[in-house]
């Protein structure tokens, strides 16, 4: 006669194991694309076959190199409903990888944008699963933007000064041959030469947050605590780490 009672709990493990497996599983990930919504003066683009002109409603491939001159500026939607990015005046920016990937968990997006010089601000939409990635390298490190609970705004400007105006981020760096990472809360900027966060000037907030607010669904929302929650997603390597 079987023992059921010892029966049970390996049935328990296996239907336990093929549920972790099949929310793990996933189709192939797929290329998102980009969709130039607004141009304001001159502004390229170079997928490889040389410069042309950025024209509105556009669609363009990660890989691209996006270059704005003075009193340029590039609006781009992120494919997928990833967010929305805009390419400041004399700025030079790739974006680099801008996946998507279907799983029994949801949807995993992994972006990541190389800021070579000038600046770019936008919003992350709340991410659709814990494994989402959104990253911008900049000549000093990577900054993470975590809107693992809620849409997150921020501006970033090379060589390294980074904005967060709602939400929550991270900056690993390297400074003096070591490797840090400060965690930003909404309101706060952070620069890694001055060595300490403070908060945004309010002529920044404000001249930002009409930034913002013309892209679509985007809110900023002031901040009415200190970063208190702990950052824990990985963060890729950069270049000089």
């Amino acid at each position: 006669m079987i023992n059921k009672t010892r029966i049970q709990p390996k049935l328990l493990l296996t239907a336990i194991t093929l549920l972790t497996i099949g929310l793990c599983v996933s189709t192939h990930a797929e290329t998102a694309s980009l969709t130039v919504t607004s141009v304001d003066g001159r502004a390229t683009f170079d997928n490889g076959s040389g410069a042309a002109a950025i024209t509105e409603g556009a669609t363009l491939t990660p890989g691209s190199i996006i270059s704005t001159a003075e009193g340029g500026e590039v609006t781009l939607a992120l494919g997928n409903d990833i967010g929305s990015m805009v390419v400041d005046s004399n700025t030079t920016v790739v974006v680099d990888r801008l996946s998507i990937e279907k799983t029994g968990a949801g949807i995993v997006s992994d972006t990541q944008i190389d800021l070579r010089d000038g600046s770019i601000l936008g919003i992350v939409n709340k991410f659709s699963s814990a494994l989402s990635k959104f990253e911008v390298k900049v000549p000093m490190g990577v900054i993470g933007i975590d809107a693992g609970d809620e849409q997150t705004s921020y501006q970033i400007s090379t060589p390294d000064r980074v904005d967060v105006l709602a939400g929550y981020g991270v900056f690993v760096y390297t400074r003096d041959g070591v490797v840090r990472s400060v965690r930003i809360g909404g309101g706060n900027q952070f620069n890694p030469t001055t060595g300490g966060i403070t908060p945004i000037a309010p002529e920044v907030i404000n001249d930002v947050s009409v930034k913002i607010a013309a892209l679509p669904e985007g809110v900023v929302t002031p901040p009415t605590e200190t970063f208190t929650r702990p950052f824990n997603f990985f963060i890729s390597p950069s270049k000089q780490q």
